[in-house]
């Protein structure tokens, strides 16, 4: 099990869906754990490693927070999550 954190920039729209040109850092801290025996037999073989990551925890800063409406927070948080998962 490995603890780390990044940061991901998100860019705010507008209510359009166009980005109104700022980005917000978004830092998210994270768990890798290993399984190297996912389903192996009883005997102890043809087991396949398994990597699986868990996020325990979204930050964003106090100054970005107080010029976001609710709605911005919760996209902001929603996309971070999306673009932290689709990386590998």
């Amino acid at each position: 099990m490995t603890a780390a954190s990044i940061i991901v920039l998100i860019d705010l729209i507008d209510e359009k869906g166009y980005p109104n040109g700022r980005s917000i850092p978004v830092e998210i801290s994270y768990i890798d754990t290993a399984n190297k025996s996912y389903g192996e037999d009883a005997d102890g073989r043809r087991g396949i490693p398994l990597a699986s990551r868990e996020i325990i925890d979204v930050e964003i800063t106090h100054g970005d927070l107080m010029t976001m409406n609710s709605n911005d927070i919760e996209y902001v948080i929603d996309e971070a999550r999306y673009q932290f998962f689709q990386r590998r």
